[in-house]
């Protein structure tokens, strides 16, 4: 599994300690600076939409930044916990897309929905909408609507595994469970996950020697927003290490 690490924005540099990088478009939109940062990494970059911040970026402002940015995946909009909206959303999103955006891009679908029925359906009707484009397709298992519909973002991540083998899975954001990543060993398709968390608990001055059970840190604005001191960058380095030592 391939890690990416959010840091806050005034410490974009902590980002490159990660496999791949998440870059977000409701701070890219409003930044030249964010923008000519992420233009310059080399890594596989994926552009989120911003729904899960409450901030969602709308498709021409997302086109124009993953031009921008160079990236190489961009997050289709959704609506959380909404299944029909987000199929809605991700019909307009594909039926008017440059002809050949998909040689620059995959796009990453969220299915959305407030039962597991709801879920699976949008699921299935967003991947079997245009066949043609299946290949080309991330599914993203949010932090939010994934455990809610199926009890744990495990268990979600198996069904989805079982019906789309093919397709690459990423796990949006950490839950409660900041040890969630060792859980996907069987599940071969996990292709990766982000977060702040491993940052964000340096922001909270926790240092963690194992990925274990612990109180999550609420993500505030503040965090990103702020300023890590040396020493929380140091931490932030630290936790990001057992991160990487413990993905499986």
């Amino acid at each position: 599994m391939e890690l990416a690490f959010i840091p806050p924005n005034k410490n974009l540099n902590l980002s490159l300690t990660g496999d791949i990088c998440l870059t977000l478009a409701n701070f890219a939109k409003d930044s030249e600076e964010y923008v000519a940062f992420y233009k310059n990494v080399t890594k596989y970059k994926i552009l989120d939409n911003g729904a899960a911040e409450g901030q969602q970026v709308r498709k021409p402002t997302l086109l124009r930044l993953a031009k921008a940015m160079e990236v190489q995946e961009v997050v289709v909009p959704d609506t959380i916990y909404c299944g029909w909206k987000t199929t809605i959303q991700f019909k307009r999103f594909v039926n008017r897309l440059p002809e050949d955006f998909f040689e620059h891009y995959k796009i990453m679908i969220v299915p959305q929905g407030q039962t597991k029925n709801q879920y699976l359906r949008c699921l299935h009707n967003m991947m079997n909408y245009k066949p043609e484009i299946q290949k080309n397709i991330v599914i993203g298992l949010s932090k939010y609507t994934a455990p809610h519909c199926f009890e744990d973002r495990y268990n979600c991540a198996f069904k989805v595994s079982t019906e789309y083998p093919l397709n690459p899975i990423h796990l949006l954001g950490a839950t409660h469970n900041i040890a969630e990543i060792k859980q996907y060993a069987n599940i071969k398709n996990v292709r990766s996950n982000d977060s702040c968390v491993a940052i964000l608990l340096a922001y909270n001055n926790h240092v963690i020697s194992r990925l274990e059970l612990i109180e999550r840190p609420k993500t505030v604005n503040d965090y990103y927003d702020t300023t890590l001191n040396e020493e929380q960058v140091e931490t932030a380095q630290h936790n990001m290490q057992i991160f990487l030592a413990s993905k499986v």
